[in-house]
């Protein structure tokens, strides 16, 4: 294990004092020696991974080793990967998602030097993010982390806005890779929380500017209807559909609790569709299923929610069980409840009520 002296490290970290060529948003220009490689899909399908979805770039070492590649061949690299993380469906608001960008710069078999200089360059994205030394603290601390059954020990040095860390770069000492270890530098951002935070542009997702202009909902109700359709295409795009367990019953969560903010607040679905498929694109990823074929899945989960809820709406009112299948398309969903009303006031009428 490299013994890391990380107060020598702290002061070795230097805060130019312009900002680079690169524009904020592109954190890949400070690492031109990495490859930068294409995102791989958030659907983990390998019994040994440890996530039902991609949660973060660094997980790429996992589906590495659940191929056999030999990492000692593996060149420092780059990405921009889509990541999704559920643990936060319920809290979602401005500067918190269910989905975002994390860009990863990864170093295989790291030195303190390799270290020092991936923290440089860090600070220099964050430069060019709009970050200054008066706004940001930077910290360091060494603990033990657990993948799965692999244990290690992780040197990080981070930099916060007040409470708010943005990035990170992590020294992992001895990763466990197969039959061997490796340590492993990782330099770790959560794009659209870092925009959010140092930019102060008020929304968490620009990109659906047009929509909080004209909703009716606060910022952060609006910003927890946006993130479930931004997530919900990320998921259907990858081939998950919604189901009653395993990843698609993430699906069905995200889109049912859609469902109140949507009464709240309509919205034009299939533009949302289009801006998030679009959005996804722009990293790089292979998608399974096209806009098209993705907006049917959300669509007709959607339209399902509606059926449940009208169903569940007219039981309330009418006191009477009504048996109509919610998966039927929404023209003989229509046809066939009507009928059911319709035969239920005759009855009614019948029993004198």
């Amino acid at each position: 294990m490299i013994n890391l002296d990380l107060q020598k490290i702290e002061k070795s970290v230097s805060w130019p004092n312009t900002i680079i060529s690169a524009k904020g948003g592109e954190p890949h220009k400070f690492f031109p020696e990495y490859n930068l490689m294409k995102p791989e899909s958030v659907v983990r399908d390998d019994k040994r991974e440890t996530t039902l979805f991609t949660t973060s770039a660094i997980q790429r070492l996992e589906s590495m080793e659940s191929k056999g590649v030999d990492l000692s061949t593996v060149p420092n690299f780059m990405v921009y990967q889509p990541v999704i993380r559920m643990q936060y469906v319920n809290d979602v608001k401005q500067g918190t998602g269910t989905s975002f960008i994390n860009f990863a710069a990864v170093t295989i078999n790291g030195t303190e030097e390799q270290f020092i200089s991936s923290a440089n360059n860090l600070i220099k994205t964050m430069v060019n993010y709009g970050a200054t030394p008066d706004r940001v603290d930077v910290r360091t601390s060494t603990y033990q982390a657990q993948w799965g059954n692999k244990k290690f020990s992780e040197s990080f040095l981070a930099l916060y806005l007040g409470e708010d860390q943005i990035s990170e770069v992590i020294f992992m000492h001895d990763f466990p890779y197969m039959s061997k270890t490796y340590n492993i530098i990782e330099v770790g951002m959560g794009l659209e929380r870092l925009n959010w935070l140092l930019n102060k542009n008020g929304l968490y997702l620009p990109v659906f500017k047009e929509f909080y202009t004209d909703s009716k909902l606060d910022k952060d109700n609006m910003t927890a209807l946006l993130d479930c359709v931004h997530t919900s295409v990320l998921m259907a795009a990858s081939g998950i559909v919604p189901k009653y367990k395993g990843q698609g019953s993430k699906m069905r969560m995200l889109l049912k609790k859609l469902m109140p903010l949507l009464n709240q607040n309509k919205v034009d679905l299939r533009l949302l569709v289009k801006i998030s498929y679009e959005y996804w694109l722009s990293t790089g990823i292979q998608f399974i299923h096209s806009e098209q074929d993705t907006y049917d899945v959300i669509s007709k989960e959607v339209e399902r929610n509606y059926h449940s809820q009208e169903i569940s709406e007219l039981e309330e009112k009418e006191n009477f069980k009504i048996n109509l299948d919610i998966n039927l398309p929404e023209i003989e969903f229509r046809k066939r409840l009507n009928k059911l009303m319709y035969d239920h006031q005759l009855q009614k009428q019948r029993n004198g009520k």
